[in-house]
């Protein structure tokens, strides 16, 4: 149900010097002692979390949301981006 879930949100920024968009990307949380315990997909469930296009130097703002027992064993969170599209 969605009370057992909590949402985040983060900035995915294009150091690249052309537009990109079409990003896939994974969001990794590990626990106190480095293991993970989580991870959130943006392609999870034949959906996409569209962020559209970021222009080159800009970043936009996603989200997504894990179950709310993640936020409390969480220590750090890390982002990866897995591929996108250059615009030409």
């Amino acid at each position: 149900s969605r009370l057992s879930k909590i949402d985040f949100t983060f900035s995915l920024q294009n150091q690249l010097r052309v537009p990109v968009q079409n990003l896939k990307f994974i969001v990794i949380f590990y626990d106190r002692f480095g293991k993970p315990i989580e991870v959130y997909e943006s392609e999870s469930q034949g959906r996409w979390d569209y962020v559209g296009v970021i222009r080159p130097g800009l970043a936009k703002r996603t989200k997504g949301s894990v179950d709310i027992s993640v936020r409390r064993l969480t220590a750090r969170a890390e982002i990866r981006v897995l591929g996108f599209e250059v615009m030409e």
